[in-house]
């Protein structure tokens, strides 16, 4: 589970955010700012057992034992399987969940190092606070450079009661170049930063808020 620095990057939203909006939504009763979070939940699958990092039930409720301590009010979410899968970790009574609706390429495959299991989908998302009022944009399939097996990016706006809207976008790039520039990966990785950057550009020429998160490798 890759936690370390996600406590410390949703404070740092939130801090960024404060000024931006009004009165809370109605599932957030405490005034304060709109709390972003991205987290990478590292291969979450939708049943027990399966994928390159098995999970059993008691592992399901300490994920949704942190989701629910973290209290934020959008989360981008990275790596995983599908809409159920992320409804074992965020409480659809509380949250609305939204996954990329990329067809993957059935790729399978041996997971590193993990003799007898095999790599699972991987999307993006988001988990929403119900009551939080929010549109969803069409999926960034630029992102996947014509190769299914390359995430594409899910885009929402997200209204708050009394506030201004924000344009979130949750990415997961092409993972394989910090380990080196020379690396294999490094090729797509440089062709999908300025699919992000045009996506930038747009956002600030219409003079929007919005903030991409995710893992960008």
């Amino acid at each position: 589970m890759k936690t370390t620095s996600l406590s410390a990057l949703a404070a740092g939203l939130s801090l960024a955010l404060s000024g931006c909006f009004g009165a809370p939504s109605a599932t957030r009763p405490e005034a304060g700012p709109l709390r972003l979070a991205a987290w990478n939940i590292e291969h979450l699958a939708e049943a027990n057992g399966t994928g390159c990092r098995p999970r059993t039930d008691a592992d399901y409720q300490a994920l949704r034992a942190y989701a629910e301590a973290l209290n934020a009010d959008v989360i981008a979410v990275q790596e995983v399987e599908s809409k159920a899968a992320v409804e074992r970790v965020f409480d659809p009574s509380r949250y609305v969940v939204v996954v990329e609706d990329r067809v993957a390429s059935g790729r399978g495959g041996a997971c590193r190092g993990e003799d007898g299991l095999t790599i699972r989908d991987q999307r993006t998302g988001f988990a929403i606070r119900k009551g939080l009022a929010f549109e969803r944009q069409a999926d960034l399939v630029a992102l996947q450079l014509g190769n299914a097996d390359l995430r594409s990016g899910v885009d929402i706006v997200v209204r708050p009661r009394g506030g201004q809207p924000v344009r979130l976008l949750s990415v997961h790039l092409k993972s394989g170049c910090s380990s080196g520039d020379r690396n294999e990966a490094c090729p797509t990785l440089m062709q999908q930063v300025p699919v992000m950057e045009d996506w930038i550009d747009r956002r600030a020429a219409e003079g929007v808020r919005f903030a991409v998160l995710g893992d960008f490798n």
